[in-house]
């Protein structure tokens, strides 16, 4: 695991234990940042040892020249989407279960030994603007727009 994050420190990255939402951090799982950004999360002591040989063979450059290198980079880059993407999914089953067993007990919060759990029914509101625009008029001088650019590998 040291050598695993003295890599992934080379490269701009540093882990932290996963934060629980609450007050402190779960046990044994942890979290990839870049910056402010939080890369992956929910990760293990594995998965970080696994990670680290993708960022110590990669050269510190921002393009590829070849496409010897493009190819390398694109395999690389749907190895690590389909380990996000089957963390993702393991974290669902978890969230899942956790949430049966807060229901199976009807509990809307639970604390063990080193976890606080909270479940709570979150609302989100959204404004139909096709519909308000037909009824007030044009809504263009309250629209803020940002561009951004969209990678899709497949």
């Amino acid at each position: 695991m040291k050598e695993a994050e003295r890599v992934l420190n080379s490269k701009g990255y540093f882990i932290t234990n996963q934060f629980n939402g609450f007050y402190g951090t779960n046990t044994n799982e942890y979290e990839l940042y870049k910056g402010d950004e939080c890369v992956m999360d929910h990760l293990s002591e594995s998965q970080i040892i696994a990670l680290a040989p993708y960022y110590k063979e990669r050269e510190d450059k921002h393009m590829c020249r070849t496409m010897n290198e493009l190819e390398k980079v694109v395999a690389d880059y749907r190895s690590l989407k389909a380990l996000k993407e089957d963390l993702e999914e393991q974290l669902k089953d978890i969230e899942r279960e956790i949430i049966g067993y807060m229901d199976s007990n009807e509990k809307l919060s639970e604390t063990g030994k080193d976890f606080t759990i909270k479940l709570s029914t979150c609302e989100r509101r959204t404004v139909d603007t096709k519909r308000l625009e037909a009824d007030l008029g044009s809504l263009a001088e309250y629209q803020k727009i940002s561009q951004y650019r969209r990678l899709c590998v497949r």
